[in-house]
């Protein structure tokens, strides 16, 4: 049951609002995260329902407050978060029993719905390309995020430390966001294996390096900012390969998708990248080690296989 002081039946839903920010049911909102509810829920949701009690907001009102969106001109994308932080407040009354029912459930078809716009996974081909159009500091770090799930936030916050050439293994355990290096996006660390090309692409970087030094860097020497990397050197390089379509968060899938139809489970290549509550920190020698080396030396067959097509053709 949530920990949130029982205010009687008159609060308000912008008077309860900064105890949903507080008191969240799972972990501590991230800086960024928190900002985007607020910016949500002043430019959305106060205006149209703010001064409603609690236990006064209704279905009815919710329905209204979606179309009025809707007649405003709003952007779908705008109306669909606007909508899902209004439920997940609400749901966290309904946990603080302060009122029975959460009337923003249970709406499917009255809110309106942005085209899905999945995401891409690469082949190892497409894969070897784009590698093939960066310098070596940023292959390494394309390789690892292709191979190894990382997020790009994740992969500029690693520290010597984290790696472990001898083992294969690369430790994720914080990420940069807002500005900052922090925890990652689940609040859990990771081991992942690497394949042993993206061992070898590590090595030159770590060497003479102190444990706290950044692995991957600008070439001013400071930390790489994702932003920038994106713009100055991942775009350019997947245009020049032939891959315009693609972000780095791309990578990440097709980690997943390529350590599944190398044999791995979905809910192992869901731990390697992070997308699973599992935590493998814990667990990782016990029961993934095997698994997911025999993922790892899959990898480097099929990278070699996919390299040496390339440079026949």
């Amino acid at each position: 049951m949530a920990s949130v002081e029982r205010q009687g039946p008159t609060l308000s839903l912008s008077e309860f609002f900064p105890r949903f920010l507080d008191a969240p049911r799972n972990y501590p909102l991230a800086p960024k995260t928190r900002r985007e509810y607020e910016k949500l829920f002043r430019n959305f949701i106060e205006p149209l329902l703010g001064q409603l009690p609690l236990d006064g907001i209704s279905r009815a009102n919710v329905i209204s407050f979606i179309e009025r969106l809707q007649t405003k001109g709003e952007k779908v994308s705008q109306i669909e978060h606007a909508y899902r932080l209004l439920r997940a407040i609400l749901g966290f009354a309904v946990d603080a029993e302060l009122i029975p029912h959460n009337p923003a459930q249970m709406l499917k078809g009255r809110v309106p719905r942005k085209e899905s716009t999945k995401g891409l996974a690469l082949t190892y081909g497409e894969l070897v390309r784009l590698t093939q159009e960066v310098s070596d500091g940023d292959r390494a770090m394309i390789m690892l995020m292709g191979l190894c799930g990382l997020r790009i936030g994740e992969a500029v916050a690693l520290k010597v430390r984290h790696v472990d050439l001898d083992a294969r293994t690369v430790t994720i355990e914080e990420a940069f966001s807002d500005g900052q290096d922090g925890p990652t996006k689940t609040r859990k660390s990771r081991v992942v294996p690497m394949p042993k090309r993206v061992a070898e692409e590590l090595t030159p970087l770590l060497r003479g390096k102190l444990p706290e030094a950044y692995v991957f860097t600008s070439p001013e020497g400071q930390q790489v900012r994702p932003d920038n990397w994106r713009s100055r050197v991942f775009q350019k390089a997947a245009q020049r390969a032939g891959l315009q379509r693609i972000s780095p968060h791309d990578l990440r899938r097709t980690a997943r998708s390529l350590a599944e139809t190398a044999g791995a489970s979905p809910e192992e290549a869901r731990a390697m990248g992070g997308w699973s509550s599992y935590d493998i920190s814990v667990h990782y020698l016990r029961v993934y080690a095997d698994r997911l080396r025999a993922v790892a030396d899959r990898f480097d067959e099929e990278m070699e296989k996919a390299e040496q097509w390339a440079t026949e053709t």
